[in-house]
Order: C-alpha cells, then sequence, then structure tokens
C-alpha cells in the first residue's frame, strides 16, 4: 500500500473554509498534507488524527518567489508560538496545521482577513482572470476570421467548430469567475458589516463541475475529429511544457535565484519546449498532407457514368463532416476530368454564407466565361437555382437544392443526357 498520494483539490482562491475542511476530514482518514507541487497536493499516510486546518492569505508573496518574504516569516513564527505549524504555501495560500482539534483559531478579525483577501485578489486574481480573458478572446477572433473566409470548410470541420467553441467557452468561464469574485467580495463585506464571518463560495463549488464536463467533452471532440494520434500529441505536448515549466521553476528556486529569473528562465523553457514540439507536429502534417491520395473507389459521379471512359484515376480531395455540414471535394480524370464540390447543408441558418462564399468562388473561376441561359436546366435538376458558365477552359455549373450547394467543372461541354445524369447523381436524397 502507497504511503504517499498525490490529489487535485479544485477550490477558488478565496474559498477557504472549503479547503479547511476537506483537509481535516483527509487528517481523520489518516492521510496529512506535506506539500503542494505543480503536480498536484501530496499527502502522506499517518494514524487518523482529529487536527485542525487554517488558512491565510499572503498578498506579497509569489510562486515565483525562491524564499518566503520577511513579512511571511514573522507570520510563521507568531503562528507557530500558538502552536500552528506552516504546512505548505499555494502561492498567496499560506496553510497552516494545528494538533489540537479545538485550538484557538488562527484568524479571528473577519475584517482583517476579508481586507487580506481582498489585496490578493486585486494584485493577483482578477489580473489572471483578465489576462486569460483577453488571450482566449483572442484566439476566438482569429478562428471567426477564419470562418468568414473559409466558411464551408470551417462549418465542415468538427475541430474548427470544438476550437471556436472552446475560445469563447473558455473565456466566458473567466469572466464568469471574475464576476463571482466581485460578488463574492461585496457578499463578504455586507457579512462584516454584519458581524458574520465570510460567506462561502458555494457557486464554484458546482461550476467546477461544467468546467471538467466541457474539458472531457472537447477532449472527445477531438479524439472524433482528428483521432487518438493528435489526441496524444497534443496530451503529451501539455504536459512536457507543464513539466519543463514546473522543472525550471523548481530549479530556480533551489538556486536561490531572484524573482524575476524565476519568471523568465521557466518562460523561455516553455517557449523553447514549443519551438522543439511545434515543428516536428508541422513535419510530420506536411508529410501526411503530402503523401500520394489513395484512389477512391467511387464518388458521387464518375466519368464512367457520364460518358463511358473507364480506367480513371478518381480521388476524394478533401471530406469533413459536422453536425452543421458537409464537405467534399472530389476528382475524376482520364481524357477528361470531372472536378466538383459538394456541400450538404444540415443547418438552414448557414445556407446563405455558403452559398454566398461557392458562388463567389464559380464568379472567380468563370470570370472568361459567358453564362448561358439555364432556365430549362434549372428545371431539369429540380434544383432552386442553377448557373452556367461554358468556355474554354471548361464546362461549369453551380447548382443549388435546398440542402445541397454544388460547384461542378468539367473539360468538356456536357450533353442534355449528360445533364440529367449529373441531375440524377447529385440531387439531394
Amino acid at each position: 500500500m502507497k504511503d504517499t498520494k498525490y490529489m487535485l483539490i479544485d477550490s477558488s482562491l478565496y474559498d477557504y473554509a472549503f479547503l479547511e475542511e476537506k483537509l481535516t476530514r483527509l487528517s481523520a482518514e489518516g492521510w496529512h498534507l506535506e506539500k503542494v507541487g505543480v503536480l498536484g497536493w501530496k499527502f502522506r499516510r499517518g494514524e487518523p488524527k482529529a487536527v485542525r486546518y487554517a488558512v491565510t492569505f499572503a498578498p506579497s508573496a509569489s510562486a515565483f518567489n525562491s524564499r518566503p518574504t520577511e513579512a511571511e516569516e514573522d507570520l510563521a513564527e507568531l503562528c507557530a508560538q500558538a502552536g500552528w505549524v506552516r504546512v505548505a504555501n499555494q502561492a498567496q495560500r499560506h496553510i497552516y496545521r494545528n494538533e489540537d482539534p479545538n485550538a484557538t483559531p488562527l484568524e479571528t478579525d473577519e475584517a482583517e482577513r476579508l481586507k487580506n483577501i481582498r489585496r490578493t485578489m486585486n494584485k493577483h486574481f482578477f489580473p489572471t482572470e483578465l489576462l486569460m480573458i483577453a488571450i482566449f478572446l483572442m484566439q476566438f477572433f482569429m478562428h471567426f476570421h477564419t470562418l468568414t473566409l473559409w466558411p464551408s470548410r470551417t462549418l465542415s470541420s468538427p475541430l474548427m467548430l470544438c476550437t471556436l467553441g472552446m475560445s469563447l467557452f473558455v473565456a466566458v468561464i473567466h469572466g464568469m469567475m471574475a464576476v463571482n469574485g466581485i460578488l463574492w467580495l461585496r457578499r463578504a463585506r455586507i457579512a462584516v458589516e454584519g458581524g458574520e464571518t465570510l460567506p462561502e463560495d458555494r457557486f464554484y463549488r458546482w461550476f467546477r463541475w461544467v468546467i471538467w464536463v466541457f474539458l472531457i467533452g472537447y477532449l472527445l471532440c477531438l479524439f472524433w475529429s482528428v483521432g487518438l494520434s493528435f489526441l496524444a500529441w497534443v496530451i503529451g505536448t501539455s504536459a512536457a511544457v507543464l513539466l519543463v515549466t514546473a522543472g525550471g521553476i523548481t530549479l530556480c528556486k533551489k538556486l536561490n535565484a531572484p524573482r524575476w529569473v524565476n519568471m523568465v528562465v521557466p518562460a523561455g523553457l516553455c517557449f523553447l519546449t514549443l519551438a522543439l514540439l511545434v515543428p516536428l507536429l508541422i513535419f510530420s502534417l506536411d508529410r501526411s498532407m503530402n503523401q500520394e491520395l489513395p484512389p477512391a473507389e467511387d464518388l458521387p459521379v464518375t466519368l464512367t457514368q457520364l460518358n463511358g471512359e473507364t480506367g480513371t484515376e478518381r480521388y476524394i480531395l478533401e471530406e469533413s463532416n459536422s453536425i452543421l455540414s458537409t464537405y467534399g471535394r472530389y476528382s475524376d480524370a482520364g481524357d477528361a476530368s470531372l472536378r466538383y464540390t459538394i456541400i450538404d447543408v444540415k443547418c438552414p441558418l448557414i445556407y446563405d454564407m455558403l452559398l454566398n462564399e461557392q458562388e463567389d468562388e464559380f464568379k472567380i473561376a468563370a470570370h472568361y466565361s459567358v453564362e448561358s441561359d439555364v432556365a430549362d436546366h434549372a428545371a431539369l435538376f429540380g434544383a432552386d437555382y442553377v448557373r452556367h458558365a461554358p468556355g474554354p477552359l471548361g464546362d461549369r455549373w453551380f447548382i443549388c437544392w435546398d440542402s445541397r450547394i454544388v460547384n461542378l467543372k468539367a473539360s468538356w461541354e456536357l450533353t442534355e443526357t449528360q445533364i440529367a445524369m449529373l441531375a440524377e447523381a447529385l440531387k439531394p436524397e
């Protein structure tokens, strides 16, 4: 049986009551807190004890300090005289333990406690939340810009949709955390003015499960959209960056480096790790993209169906499928060639956006062609909207049904019979 274990204790910065109760309960079960590190909270097995934990706040403390500040050391000495021993630090939270479960509380002045918590939040909590909001909103708008440029590919890609949603959701989460912190400070001020103890943060106690559910859902979406290998790369890269950064901080602290060194060195190691790992991913993706496409057994419509030509090279150039739409580009080439894009729209709200994008592509490709009268062709296709531009560079068709959009180019001018075959093969089911 192991004598140590690591746990992830997820609580908001200012919910000290939750943390004190949990640590006290674990000691009663024989697991006593030893230290708090990057890998989690380390507990050592021992005799079950009824002890008492207390959490204090040191606004001047920092995870990048090699040693406790003079004020922190003075506080630890005063607490030790009262039987409170400092067990661990987690940035601005200092955790003390007293072997007497009935010991006098470490802090009895709620107004002073609130003052320390407010200073800690103003100095560390709120700036961090605002920084995270800015980072993920910037990421969201970058992906949204990609959506406006290439809507058909973006909206049919589960990975792009998941990343777009993740960026916005994480920004909203940090926004809610910041607002919750402001509201908690307001409730705490009212409680202190009324002679009561500081309130608990019950919001985060249930909201953290929402965050975990979202995280698991995001990982499942990654697995579904890009496969196990890419998911493993994402998790492995995250773990590597975390371990290298943590190792850099630990090493600098052991060398008693100044605070700015403890900040710069881990950041440099983090960027160096990414600089080494990201090119490996780009190289592997580039190799996979430049590999020769395997021939496709069959396509929605082929040259064999249209003109009887056999022995052609059939390829699926690109295919993606999401809850909003599907996207496919296909090629069939021999003596003649046939290339086309098929988009199936599952959400009517995005139909006009995809239609406009594909129609713009048709206009650019048919710039030097003269469009023909397609009134009869629209009826033949059973479509809502058809454009046709024959020309020396190919016979181009743009065909729209209520749930399908097709952009097609044939290297020869299609006959009426072949148009009828296309209509039958391409119309939505």
